[in-house]
């Protein structure tokens, strides 16, 4: 590729070109962000080749007989620059809303799996009476684990998080939404459930001999004192993965009563009054001292639905 240097003006085109290209490196191969994107492979190889020509240089090395590649050194030390400026992009849309107090922008949530599904979470009613006064704002969701919502979060990637608090950032504020429930399951085929389906009663010690699954990330100190007392076994990064173990009839996993407790009839809960406990889910936010209205509408609103659903 002939060099040359990158002059004028930012155009649109050239926004577009490098959120592809951001996506692409995030979901680390083209066929990978094929459906991040919606678009094929060949639009997406023609779209990197088009911003490696406008910036005059090689960003990604092909990888042969792969799907893959790797940033050039070039490549990575331009990411940084991109990075900042899609970044710098997206601030000025939400500050200029904020002067202008239009409720318009982009709105980046999120939220670690099984969340949204209990009752007592507002999230989904919010989102709901929220699109009604702000249609302009695009509500984007992700699904991760505290760490990485946390993450997110401080690097600005994110404007809220649905979490389990299990440590504290100092650049971000922590409030809770609401009390989850868990318990200790087992599928059908695990030896403690065919046991009591005969009619045996089974104790903690018993049940405590069995392989409970662990989770990747920090846990509080009641859950990790309640794991301890259980058999390792493996160790898992979300909730839908321990599901799906302790589905086999495998191992014990903690999971959400709301969500497990008799409505999933493959999932038998053990020994409640020994085992289960519960936790604060929270709404986390970076401190920053300018928040756009849209933000800060929304904050509002989760605030205002969790007190209503205590309060009822």
């Amino acid at each position: 590729m002939r060099k040359k240097i990158f002059f004028g003006t930012v155009s649109d085109v050239d926004l577009r070109l490098m959120r592809v290209l951001t996506k692409v490196v995030e979901c680390g191969s083209l066929s990978a962000a094929e459906t991040e994107l919606g678009v094929g492979r060949s639009t997406i190889s023609r779209q990197i080749s088009d911003i490696e020509t406008r910036l005059g240089m090689r960003l990604l090395h092909r990888e042969r007989g792969r799907r893959g590649f790797q940033l050039t050194q070039q490549g990575q030390k331009a990411m940084v620059y991109i990075e900042q400026l899609l970044s710098a992009t997206d601030q000025f849309v939400e500050d200029i809303a904020t002067i202008n107090e239009n409720l318009v922008g982009t709105l980046d949530i999120c939220m670690t799996d099984f969340t949204y599904s209990d009752d007592k979470n507002p999230l989904t009613r919010v989102m709901q009476t929220f699109h009604q006064v702000a249609p302009n704002v695009t509500i984007n969701l992700m699904v991760g684990s505290p760490r990485e919502i946390e993450k997110r979060l401080i690097e600005r990637k994110a404007h809220i998080g649905i979490l389990h608090r299990y440590t504290s950032f100092e650049e971000l504020n922590y409030e809770p939404l609401y009390s989850e429930a868990s318990s200790v399951y087992a599928g059908s085929s695990h030896p403690l459930v065919k046991k009591m389906q005969q009619g045996e009663k089974i104790t903690p010690s018993e049940a405590q001999s069995h392989q409970l699954i662990s989770r990747e990330y920090r846990e509080s100190s009641l859950q990790n004192d309640l794991k301890s007392r259980f058999k390792r076994g493996p160790t898992v990064h979300e909730t839908e993965a321990v599901a799906a173990l302790v589905k086999a009839g495998i191992y014990l996993g903690y999971l959400p009563d709301h969500k497990f407790d008799g409505r999933e009839p493959e999932f038998h809960q053990i020994l409640p009054n020994a085992f289960s406990y519960s936790s604060e889910v929270h709404m986390a936010f970076h401190k920053s001292k300018v928040q756009s209205a849209h933000v800060a509408e929304f904050l509002k609103m989760l605030r205002n639905g969790a007190s209503n659903a205590s309060a009822a």
